[in-house]
């Protein structure tokens, strides 16, 4: 596991002028963004938090939920999912237009 960051990393951020315009380090490109991104678009791909967890070297789940973020796209979709799924006979109620 990679442990430190070379020197190169920041002379290429620097170099390029990435984080001239930037007055608020909170939003500066850094190894922490990046391994943000990395995480969240695995997690977007649907690969599983146990194999993210593992990669990105965390102890747990929690970790992991702090760095691979949904959108809202794919909580919609999430939600669409249970529309997908067949639906067992029942009474249904409609929830949104308040009847029973």
């Amino acid at each position: 596991m990679q442990k430190k960051i070379s020197h190169s990393f920041w002379r290429t951020i620097k170099e390029l002028g990435l984080n001239d315009d930037i007055a608020d380090s909170r939003y500066a490109l850094d190894f922490h963004a990046l391994r943000h991104t990395w995480a969240t678009r695995l997690g977007a791909a649907g690969v599983p938090l146990t194999v993210l967890r593992d990669l990105g070297g965390w102890s747990d789940f929690q970790m992991v939920s702090r760095y691979a973020k949904s959108d809202r796209d794919q909580a919609m979709e999430a939600i669409k999912a249970l529309d997908r799924k067949e639906q067992k006979p029942g009474k249904v109620l409609d929830i949104a237009a308040g009847r029973r």
